[in-house]
């Protein structure tokens, strides 16, 4: 059982890795970029944990929703794949420590469901967007269960055991396939862009939002097709999550002519 746990979660984050590269393949597409990656990614974790947290708080409980959900979800995965090394998987504080960040997780789908229901704001996206919180819910759930299980019993078998290998394995593939078709992909392309972001300088309290001047002599003013953007920026339009801020400050939407950035 305790195998088994570690061994969904590995298969989870692998299916993760392969849709992840379908993305990867279309952004290849895009111009080359020169990239500092050393600095991006030693500033991915500020840049995610407070610069990022930082706009998602400014809709109350937004960010402790998101942490929650987020945190719960990557911490219990992560220590599920520890699983299979021998020295932990009879170690009852180890699945304890699995059982309370997939606790955590667990409540945090339940602020992501309650965002949704019993009414939707109007600035939310619907559609593929109401399965996040379900999926979630069902594969962190199994994983707590195994957890406990792991933790308490000494038996790996019974049915409190196949129905958390169950649940893991059917909330894991619903990941999967939110993460293909779309209301997931900003975990993997969100972290891409925050790692190779154009300006730097809008991190750390900064706010370089000043125009770039445009070379009037070029053979071609901006971009035509998506390709002419650089492989990061193409990342960037992944990244985006539906949270409708920018259709809450766009002119255009909010003079009723029907254009909207969201989509």
């Amino acid at each position: 059982m305790i195998l088994t746990a570690a061994g969904l979660a590995w298969v989870l984050c692998m299916g993760v890795l392969l849709v992840a590269g379908r993305y990867v393949t279309g952004w290849r597409q895009g111009r080359p970029a020169v990239i500092d990656w050393r600095a991006g990614l030693a500033a991915l974790p500020r840049r995610y944990l407070k610069d990022v947290h930082d706009v998602v708080e400014r809709r109350p409980g937004a960010g402790r929703m998101h942490a929650l959900t987020a945190g719960g979800l990557m911490a219990s995965v992560a220590l599920a794949l520890l699983g299979v090394l021998p020295f932990l998987q009879a170690s009852r504080l180890y699945w304890g420590c699995v059982a309370l960040f997939a606790l955590a997780g667990l409540v945090g789908a339940v602020l992501v469901w309650r965002r949704r229901w019993p009414h939707k704001p109007p600035f939310l996206s619907g559609g593929r967007f109401y399965a996040i919180a379900p999926a979630i819910l069902c594969c962190l759930g199994g994983l707590w269960f195994l957890a406990m299980w792991g933790m308490v019993a000494d038996t790996q078998t019974g049915p409190v055991v196949w129905i958390g290998q169950a649940m893991t394995g059917v909330g894991g593939a619903a990941l999967l396939w939110l993460v293909g078709a779309g209301p997931l992909k900003h975990a993997f392309s969100g972290a891409t862009w925050l790692v190779t972001h154009t300006r730097p300088a809008r991190f750390g309290g900064g706010r370089d939002t000043a125009l770039r001047g445009i070379a009037l002599d070029a053979p071609v003013l901006g971009c035509i097709t998506p390709v002419d953007f650089s492989w990061n920026v193409l990342a960037s339009f992944d990244a985006c999550i539906q949270c409708g801020r920018c259709e809450q400050v766009c002119p255009a939407f909010a003079a009723g002519r029907g254009s909207t950035p969201r989509r």
